[in-house]
């Protein structure tokens, strides 16, 4: 087993094949101070302080002046569009279109009844009792942001106090805790929106008046989620399947536009831009992509490419990738939570290039190992791949080291297995016995009848070590 240490504690990642117990401590790539920014020391670790100035969340007073001109960019007509239709449909798509009309067409009047109105919907947001419901009071938080940061001129003391209180009390709702303590900072839920946009957007839109919640958020991130993925980037890929892959790599890509905005320029390993090739070189013809992990995108129907949420997008526009733009506009667009993102990240200037321009191949590097081929890029393209697994990170990767697959015009030596229903849900004895492990997929298993599988109901398969898992995949 192998573990990488990064800040405080230490993330093991079991290695499928790795023999004893190695210790890696990789040099973080840390973002160097940027000029006319302050950074400071929170419990050991420097992180940008927000300016004196409003706006400061997703925009400055430069991109400000520009929205005017983006509402009436053809490129982003259809976002526009989408905005304006959400603002009919729903208190909080009126309150972040007013905002934005704010920025465009200052009116004090207006703006006044926009913040009542957000004050108003923050009061009676609660947490709903079913699943993932933190995700909902975690995008409340950011209209709330918006909101205190783009009218904050508007604002009363009061105002403050009462945005705060609503704040604080949203930010208890989240799975990470307030403070946000819980949960892993390399898989799990605390590694998506809560803390790389919720919680950050919010600390960063107080911060005059209560800066504990920014540096708590932001205290975490640079100590935990920025070492680790700046290390993972530059094997050009990422290690959570077809499915949760993308939707996780696109919450890393909101502190690369948050922390550029504010002024620190790009806190991430370069190697960044490169991460979404993956789902390049893995989206076969028909639009879905060679399964790799737990796959959740079999609800898409039939003949529907599959998303890549809106990661894709956001690098291509960072990083002006007119190829990965192409791969976006190929697969879908965003969902609603994220068109207003969309609107203010989306690089209008940015030309499209053809995929065929590629090469054939393509290999990603150390911490993954894994090779793809194709013959082409048209609906006949054979694609092949073969996976090593330098490390595995457990949580929705599986336990495929070695394995391969094939596609043309179907699979034909591909991961099988189910992630859904009652029976296929996550931590459900198929996924412990089958779908997560070696057997289902296309690898060497190697049977021993003494071996043992954890301490719970996992089943001999003869195949690769579980490592230090729990039931739900998660590490122990």
């Amino acid at each position: 087993m192998r573990c990488v240490r990064f800040g405080p504690t230490i993330s093991a990642f079991p290695a499928t094949l790795a023999i004893g117990l190695l210790i890696v401590c990789p040099t973080a790539v840390l973002p160097a101070p940027t000029q006319g920014l302050t950074w400071t020391d929170v419990d050991g670790v420097k992180i940008p302080v927000p300016p004196p100035e409003h706006p400061r969340l997703y925009l400055r007073a430069e991109q400000a002046v520009q929205v005017s001109a983006r509402l009436e960019d053809p490129v982003l007509e259809p976002v526009v569009k989408r905005l304006a239709a959400m603002a009919t449909k729903s208190p909080q798509g009126r309150i972040e279109w007013e905002a934005l009309q704010y920025l465009a067409k200052p009116d004090q009047a207006e703006g006044r009844a926009t913040i009542q109105r957000t004050l108003a919907l923050l009061k009676r947001t609660e947490l709903a009792d079913r699943q993932d419901a933190c995700r909902e009071t975690g995008r409340m938080m950011v209209t709330g942001a918006i909101v205190y940061d783009w009218l904050y001129p508007l604002l009363t003391a009061d105002d403050k106090q009462a945005f705060i209180t609503e704040l604080v009390r949203l930010a208890k709702t989240q799975e990470c805790g307030y403070p946000p303590t819980r949960q892993g900072s390399v898989t799990g839920h605390s590694s998506e929106a809560m803390i790389m946009r919720d919680m950050i957007s919010a600390g960063i839109a107080i911060y005059d008046e209560f800066p504990e919640m920014y540096q708590l958020a932001a205290g975490r991130f640079f100590r935990e989620h920025l070492p680790a993925r700046n290390w993972l980037y530059n094997g050009h890929a990422y290690h959570q399947g077809d499915s949760y892959g993308a939707h996780r790599y696109s919450w890393d890509t909101y502190p690369l536009w948050i922390f550029d905005r504010l002024g620190a320029g790009n806190v991430y390993n370069a190697e960044q831009r490169f991460v979404p090739y993956l789902w390049v070189y893995t989206t076969r013809p028909d639009g879905q992509r060679l399964r790799a992990g737990d796959t959740f995108m079999t609800s898409s129907p039939r003949g529907r490419p599959w998303s890549e949420f809106v990661g894709t997008l956001f690098t291509a526009s960072y990083y002006g990738d007119g190829t990965l733009l192409t791969q976006f506009l190929r697969q879908g667009g965003a969902g609603d939570n994220e068109a207003i993102f969309e609107f203010l990240w989306r690089d209008t200037q940015l030309q499209a290039k053809p995929l065929e321009d590629l090469s054939l191949s393509r290999y990603f590097g150390s911490p993954f190992g894994w090779m793809l081929a194709r013959t082409g890029w048209d609906h006949d393209a054979v694609i092949a791949e073969m996976k090593v697994n330098e490390y595995n990170f457990v949580n929705h990767q599986h336990l495929d080291a070695g394995a391969f697959q094939i596609y043309y015009q179907g699979a034909l030596a591909m991961d099988s297995g189910l992630y859904s229903g009652s029976s296929g849900q996550y931590g459900s004895p198929h996924c412990q016995n089958y779908y997560w492990r070696t057997i289902a997929h296309n690898s060497l298993l190697v049977y021993d009848p003494h071996e043992k599988f954890g301490k719970i109901s996992y089943g001999n398969d003869g195949g690769q070590r579980l490592g230090r898992r729990s039931r739900c995949g998660e590490l122990l």
